[in-house]
């Protein structure tokens, strides 16, 4: 099989880019460090925040590098879609197995190429490191190359997840360590991905109550109804409403803002936007097993397909237990269920199932309760069983 190397006009379109981002993204996010020089070939595995996050890498380094990119910008965003093709980098569906794109990230490190990757298993709406994909450690095991782990702080707060608008504000994506492959040699799989869960670890809001720092914009609270999906006043599920810095629920007199420094001013007891997630997160955690019966109406239910278009494939009612997900009559078990996220701003769910890979939305669809639900669904099935 022929060696992929990044061609000439590859490297001068590589170049052209970070030569004009470079003064734009100083200006944005007070980003600014001299390149970091380093034989290859190595693999980058790199927390994800932002949309920026490939670019502020792309500075960090002298080297050319592949990056894995989220396949929904052929939707969402074609421009930069056709950027990353001029580059060679990879697609990926979002909840995909890393075993579903492990062989391409292979072949360009065999090669000689340098890879990054984001070994998260799923989007962090929370300000903390999501936990770090299980099949992290095998895939770094068997690329036999230096590896690289780099780690975002202050990016989550310029553009949170779950946030409509973007921030001005600093920035500070950084090399935690480089291991040769004489130091991975002798460490198991288990241990490389404890490794890099340790290096990735943040926390943006601990970090920001220590520290302020002001991240203005317009609009700051927009979006945030998509994630609080609980009141923590009333119980109302799905009742938040949100504009401006402003957002409340329509339920009852539970009402809060968010400020220029990520905090929440709020007649109620949380201050960060992660505290609110983990008191939701232990309302999942008590229901998992027991008292789940959520329903939806008017869902669709769309296959991702490899040409990056949607086909739809089921459209009704959807419900939700400790079972699975059913959408029209079709029962997705979550025993079966192979990785689930959340995309587009919370606002839709996705999750690979068989040999494919299911996007489901609808009007005002909240769907973060569901994700939480399925990896403690899973964890319980993997311990007890299906029962």
């Amino acid at each position: 099989m022929k060696k992929i190397k990044p061609s000439l006009k590859q490297r001068l379109s590589y170049q052209s880019i970070k030569n004009y981002l470079k003064p734009e993204i100083k200006k944005m996010y007070s980003f600014s460090v001299p390149p970091f020089d380093l034989k290859g070939p190595f693999l980058i595995v790199s927390s994800k925040v932002t949309s920026v996050d490939q670019f502020i890498i792309m500075l960090s380094f002298s080297q050319y590098i592949y990056f894995m990119y989220n396949e929904n910008i052929y939707r969402n965003d074609p421009e930069n879609a056709k950027k990353q093709e001029i580059f060679g980098n990879i697609p990926y569906k979002l909840a995909s197995p890393i075993s579903w794109y492990k062989d391409k990230v292979l072949k360009l490190l065999h090669d000689g190429n340098n890879v990054c990757v984001y070994p998260e298993l799923y989007t962090n709406y929370d300000g903390v490191t999501s936990p770090i994909d299980k099949e992290i450690g095998a895939l770094v095991k068997e690329a036999g190359c230096t590896l690289v782990t780099y780690c975002f702080t202050g990016g989550y707060l310029t553009e949170p997840a779950w946030a409509k608008n973007k921030r001005k504000g600093w920035i500070n994506g950084h090399i935690v360590n480089v291991y040769s492959k004489y130091d991975l040699e002798r460490l198991e799989p288990d241990k490389i991905t404890k490794m890099i869960e340790r290096d990735l670890d943040e926390d943006a809001y601990a970090r920001q109550c220590n520290s302020p720092i002001k991240y203005p914009g317009e609009g700051l609270a927009e979006g945030i109804e998509n994630i609080y999906y609980t009141c923590v006043n009333c119980g109302a599920i799905d009742s938040y409403e949100a504009k401006g810095n402003d957002y409340h629920c329509t339920k009852c007199e539970a009402r809060g803002s968010y400020t220029d420094q990520g905090l929440t001013h709020a007649n109620f007891r949380f201050k960060t936007v992660t505290d609110y997630l983990a008191w939701e997160e232990m309302q999942i955690e008590r229901m998992a097993d027991s008292e789940i019966d959520y329903n939806e109406e008017n869902v669709q239910a769309f296959t991702i397909n490899d040409d990056h278009t949607l086909t739809k494939v089921l459209e009704g009612k959807m419900h939700v237990d400790k079972k699975g997900i059913t959408i029209a009559s079709q029962l997705f078990e979550f025993a079966d269920i192979l990785k689930m996220d959340v995309d587009d701003k919370a606002t839709s769910l996705v999750f690979s199932y068989g040999d494919k890979t299911y996007k489901v939305t609808k009007d005002n669809f909240k769907p973060l309760k569901y994700r939480k639900l399925f990896y403690k669904r899973k964890a319980s099935i993997e311990t007890y069983g299906n029962k």
